[in-house]
């Protein structure tokens, strides 16, 4: 492995000689196929769980809809269970929570002064959420939206007394969901996210988001992304992409690609390498693994024998964006996903650099469960 000194004191990694060298890239391919068997969840604790979590989180929905008709919803999962992109054990659920009733009845509006990748909720038709509307406005409010949905959940979860589990810690409230952590006889803990998503009927013009990618007819919705800072604008919603990205994945490598694979090894290694890099999160690799493939879509670059340099690129992309401090949002170009992140960012490049002095040093140890 090659490796030079930064002005800044960190290691830069021209990566793999590997690609030099035929007997160590196979070693290395080796290697990656050994730790892509590890994160592997159990399938059949990973369906048991996943059967578990959804019919309580059923029921949760179907009271909540008892005390306030205005949160009837459809139950839809969403995240790495959906998208096929879970690894380690199945011990966190994202759940996206959609009320017809609502559908074409919400619009997007941004101005001046709206962050990018955040927008306006504008009603167009009257609906109940409208006694969710900031006083002298038409915009909703995503605090008042998502505190009276915790609310509701945190009553349901105690009149339904739940079979077989233990309400680890009670619903609060984190980035655009209602989180809550159950205990259960297979699991110490199990972490549901349950979001609302107010589904918009067209996707965003260009001047706020790049054009649905072909193939793809899914919803853009927006998210109650409150914050914890109190001045934050309660008017601002996160512009969601979440059902767009499992559209997306769910067919990836329908041409026999490794895709997939190169992110849930990156996942992993992030999981399994210590303290250091956890501030990058799923999301920020799952961007870069879409612009990656939006810009060589060609099968053979994506075929299994190409593992290691897909691996390799995917985490020289990633040291750039980090050491630049700018990784924009894949579907909405102009938010930077790093902003306001510079200290964590710097951690975040010792980790990554010490995650591959270890792949060097002792890459065995990366396999061992912790």
């Amino acid at each position: 492995m090659t490796v030079s000194l930064q002005k800044d004191g960190t290691l830069n990694f021209y990566f793999f000689p590997f690609i030099l060298n035929r007997e160590d890239d196979i070693k290395f391919k080796e290697f990656l196929n050994r730790a892509y068997h590890h994160l592997q969840p159990n399938v059949e604790s990973t369906l048991k769980v996943q059967k578990m979590v959804y019919t309580e989180v059923a029921k949760i929905i179907t009271i909540v809809a008892t005390y306030d008709s205005c949160y009837n919803f459809q139950v839809k999962l969403k995240g790495s269970t959906n998208e096929g992109l879970k690894v380690d054990k199945p011990v966190e659920f994202d759940f996206q929570l959609v009320n017809e009733a609502w559908s074409g009845k919400i619009s997007i509006q941004v101005d001046a002064k709206t962050p990018a990748g955040s927008a306006y909720a504008l009603p167009i038709i009257k609906t109940c959420l409208d006694k969710f509307k900031i006083w002298g406005t038409n915009h909703l409010d995503d605090r008042k939206v998502r505190g009276h949905f915790r609310k509701l959940v945190e009553k349901a979860i105690v009149d339904l007394k739940l079979n077989g589990l233990k309400i680890k810690k009670r619903p609060w409230e984190q980035g655009p969901a209602v989180t809550c952590e159950i205990m259960w006889t297979e699991f110490p803990s199990i972490s549901i996210d349950l979001a609302v998503g107010l589904d918009i009927s067209n996707w965003p013009p260009p001047s706020i988001a790049r054009p649905l990618p072909v193939g793809t007819d899914a919803k853009v919705q927006l998210a109650p992304k409150v914050k914890h800072d109190p001045s934050a604008n309660p008017a601002f919603w996160q512009i969601s992409s979440a059902q767009v990205e499992g559209q997306i994945f769910n067919n990836i490598d329908k041409d026999g690609g490794c895709r997939k694979k190169v992110l849930k090894l990156a996942k992993y290694f992030k999981l399994k390498s210590g303290t250091g890099w956890h501030s990058v999160t799923s999301y920020n690799l799952k961007t870069i693994l879409l612009r990656m493939n939006d810009e060589k879509r060609q099968p053979a670059y994506w075929a299994q024998g190409m593992l290691v340099l897909r691996f390799k690129e995917l985490i020289d992309r990633l040291l750039k964006h980090l050491r630049s401090g700018y990784l924009p949002n894949f579907f909405i170009p102009k938010e930077n996903l790093f902003a306001g992140k510079a200290a964590e960012i710097k951690g975040a490049i010792v980790g990554v650099n010490d995650f591959l002095k270890m792949l060097r040093a002792n890459p065995e140890r990366l396999l061992m469960y912790g």
